[in-house]
C-alpha cells in the first residue's frame, strides 16, 4: 500500500545508504550436457558500479556438485568476460592449475576505465556427468566500504568464442535491513542499470515489518523517487508531526510495496524513503527489498500507454 502522511513537515533523513545489486536469470535454467549459456550483466557502462565489488556464485539444483577427477563429474564451467566474445577473461573456475573446480568466482573489484566501461558476460558450460541440468545463477555487487577493496580483474587473453544467444539477467537489489526510530526517515538508493529505449520500466519495492506481539510496535511507509523527484540529493517527501510521547501514530503498515513505471525520461538511480510511524522513540527494523523488471514487448514497442 502506498501511503500518503497529511499534516507534516519536511525533515532530512538521518540514513543515506546504497543498496546492493544482484543480477540472475528470471528462474532457473536448464542445460544439456556439453553445451553453453550466455547471460550478460547489463552495467550501463559502468556509470554507477565503478570501483564495487563482483561476485557470482552458480547453484546446481538437481544434482549435488562434483567436480573431482574422479567421481560424478557434475559440475559447471563458469567464466566472467567484461566482452561478448570472451576473449578477455575475468574469471575462469577451470583454468589450468584447477584441481576441481569450484562454484563460483572469487571477489574482484569492477573498474570502468580498465575494462573497456562494458557489461558483465557469463558463460556456463555443462559437463558430461548427467544428461540435464537444472541451476541458478547470482551474481552480486556491492559498493566497497572506504578502505577495504578487492582485488581488481585482470583480463586474460582467451580465444575468442563462436557467439550464443545471450539472455540479459534481472537486476535485484540484495535484501536489505535496516531500522529508524519512529519520527525518522531513512533514504536508500538503488542504482539500476536502465537500458534501451523502452517506454517505461516497472520497479517493484517492498518494505517488510516483521512480525511481533507488541501492539505498539509501529510500522513504516514507503515513497519512490527518481532522480528529477530529487531535491538537493534528498527524495522530498512529507513525514510525520513530533507530538510527544504520549501519541502513537497508527498510520505505519508492515508491508508496503510500491510498483511505479519509471518512465524513459526518468531512467536512472532510484530511491526509496522510508519513515518510520509507531510509539514515540520507538525502533523499527525493516527489510528493504526491489527488483527491475525486464522489459517485454509492451514497453519495446511501445504499445502500452503510461
Amino acid at each position: 500500500a502506498f501511503l500518503l502522511v497529511l499534516g507534516c513537515v519536511v525533515t532530512t533523513p538521518i540514513k543515506k545508504e546504497t543498496l546492493s545489486l544482484s543480477f540472475a536469470p528470471a528462474e532457473a535454467k536448464v542445460i544439456t550436457e556439453e553445451t553453453s549459456q550466455m547471460f550478460r550483466a547489463p552495467l550501463c557502462k559502468g556509470m554507477f558500479v565503478d570501483n564495487w565489488a563482483f561476485s557470482l556464485k552458480v547453484y546446481l539444483q538437481n544434482v549435488q556438485w562434483d567436480s573431482r577427477e574422479i567421481g560424478d563429474a557434475n559440475w559447471l564451467r563458469i567464466r566472467i568476460s567484461n566482452k561478448a566474445d570472451m576473449s578477455n577473461i575475468l574469471c575462469d573456475n577451470a583454468k589450468a592449475g584447477i584441481a576441481d573446480p569450484v562454484n563460483f568466482c572469487p571477489i574482484f573489484t569492477y573498474k570502468k576505465k580498465e575494462m573497456g566501461e562494458g557489461d558483465l558476460y557469463i558463460e556456463i558450460t555443462a559437463s558430461a556427468g548427467t544428461p540435464t541440468y537444472q541451476y541458478g545463477l547470482d551474481l552480486e555487487a556491492r559498493e566497497q566500504k572506504h578502505g577495504k577493496f578487492a582485488p581488481n580483474a585482470i583480463p586474460e587473453a582467451a580465444a575468442a568464442v563462436k557467439a550464443l544467444t545471450i539472455e540479459t539477467l534481472e537486476q535485484v537489489a540484495v535484501p536489505y535491513l535496516s531500522d529508524l526510530v519512529t519520527g525518522q526517515t531513512g533514504q536508500y538508493k538503488i542504482p539500476y542499470c536502465f537500458e534501451g529505449a523502452a517506454v517505461y520500466r516497472k520497479v517493484t519495492t517492498t518494505t517488510l515489518v516483521p512480525d511481533s506481539d507488541d501492539a505498539g510496535a509501529g510500522g513504516v511507509a514507503s515513497f519512490f523517487c527518481t532522480n528529477a523527484m530529487m531535491h538537493n540529493d534528498e527524495c522530498y517527501r512529507s513525514v510525520s508531526k513530533r507530538k510527544g510521547s504520549s501519541f502513537y501514530d497508527p498510520s505505519g503498515a508492515k508491508i508496503n510495496t510500491v510498483s511505479p513505471k519509471v518512465k524513459l525520461e526518468e531512467y536512472g538511480p532510484v530511491y526509496i524513503l522510508v519513515l518510520a510511524q509507531g510509539d514515540w522513540q520507538k525502533e523499527i527494523k525493516f527489510t528493504i527489498t526491489a527488483k527491475l523488471k525486464n522489459p517485454g514487448d509492451p514497453e519495446i514497442k511501445g504499445k502500452e500507454e503510461l
